[in-house]
């Protein structure tokens, strides 16, 4: 019977098979072939592939350099890198950035809103432009869209916490590195104590 142009009822029987096929598929020949994984073949696609196994940092310490430097340009010279990017700020920051919210607690456990709005205040105080970071040029916003969009392109990205009189109103603030100023190459086993 025909429904929609498809045929609905029992299928037909497989095809009859030669002794010949019947030995060969019983001793790994075309079964063998059915059960394997297409992703372990070795062709012209996956050729270049990698098959030794490496720790994710095993692999950093021979290719970060490598990989750094393809990603900051892929970033900078594809369409669809520049489009990765603006859609790390838009959809993970935002325009407004991240929202802070304090939720501060008495002794017994009750609400404190008194607490929780003096601390957003100084929150907000603290988070403005001149007052967040060190260069005085982004407010707490632009520098967390500024952080993730270094995070997405190099896979880190350091913070400095900087001290002093003269550091804004909190008497600190951040300062953002690239996580290319740390020596790659300095890397030893660190004993446990």
């Amino acid at each position: 019977m025909k429904i929609l142009g498809f045929q609905i009822g029992r299928s037909a029987a497989p095809p009859a098979r030669s002794p010949a096929a019947r030995q060969t598929i019983g001793r790994g020949g075309l079964g063998q072939a059915r059960r394997s994984f297409k992703a372990g073949i070795t062709d012209r696609l996956t050729s270049s592939w990698t098959v030794a196994d490496q720790t994710v940092n095993q692999s950093l310490l021979r290719h970060l350099r490598t990989m750094r430097a393809r990603s900051r340009d892929f970033l900078r010279n594809n369409e669809y890198g520049r489009k990765f990017a603006a859609l790390v700020k838009t959809n993970v920051v935002g325009h407004a950035g991240f929202a802070v919210k304090f939720d501060c607690r008495r002794d017994d456990g009750t609400p404190d809103a008194l607490d929780s709005a003096v601390l957003l205040r100084a929150w907000r105080r603290f988070a403005r432009r001149g007052q967040y970071e060190v260069s005085g040029k982004f407010n707490e916003a632009l520098f967390d869209a500024l952080a993730l969009t270094m995070i997405a392109r190099d896979g880190e990205v350091l913070v400095r916490l900087v001290e002093g009189g003269d550091r804004g109103v909190h008497r600190f603030q951040l300062q953002l590195l690239p996580g290319h100023l740390l020596d790659e190459e300095h890397n030893r086993e660190l004993m446990h104590r």
